[in-house]
């Protein structure tokens, strides 16, 4: 069982890391956006 706990825990880390890169792309996309006066494009 210790195992599959550790696994578990190690999924749990690895998955919040990438909600946080995916948001911080996601920010860098609409700062640029915004820089580029784009907001309102669907393209971008």
């Amino acid at each position: 069982g210790y195992k599959i706990i550790v696994m578990h825990n190690l999924m749990a880390k690895f998955q919040k890391i990438l909600e946080n890169s995916k948001q911080y792309a996601g920010n860098q996309v609409n700062g640029k956006r915004k820089v580029l006066g784009l907001e309102d494009s669907p393209l971008f």
